[in-house]
């Protein structure tokens, strides 16, 4: 894939170039305290240069199931520490019920979908578990969106 930033001055790009520039690619992501069972995963990512852009979804199925906070690996390395650990946004969907808000940490190796809690004066976060935001059933949804600098 041609990525900005490797051509040269008076260089005419093709418009295979042009269009290969910020292409989508699918990935199967590795989740940590998430089973992902029969639940639908949909997962992509593109580069610009140094930057990655990660969109992922799941929809939990009959035999998905969350143990504890849950994290999602990145398609590419990362540089780490490059932008603020605050680099996404995520909704919990509880379907049928309440969906909720929340921000992605973005960590070396993975990123961390977190809620917003509003029990004190100021909101401030929650890692996921098996009963945060909600209890995770089927039908429920997590997607998120995020950016990291690659390595």
């Amino acid at each position: 894939m041609a990525t900005l930033g490797t051509f040269v001055s008076g260089q005419v790009l093709t418009a295979a170039e042009l269009n290969d520039i910020g292409t989508w690619t699918t990935f199967t992501p590795v989740w940590t305290n998430l089973t992902v069972g029969n639940g639908t995963v949909s997962a992509q990512y593109c580069e610009i240069n140094d930057l990655v852009l990660v969109a992922a979804s799941i929809t939990l199925g009959s035999t998905s199931s969350v143990s504890g906070s849950i994290a999602i690996n990145h398609p590419v390395g990362s540089r780490g520490g490059s932008f603020s650990p605050y680099n996404g946004v995520c909704l919990l969907a509880d379907t049928g019920t309440l969906n909720y808000i929340g921000h992605v940490f973005v960590a070396t190796t993975t990123a961390v979908p977190r809620a917003m809690k509003t029990d004190t004066t100021y909101m401030n976060i929650a890692n996921t578990s098996a009963t945060v935001p909600f209890t995770w059933t089927s039908t429920d949804i997590l997607t998120f969106q995020y950016y990291y600098q690659k390595a």
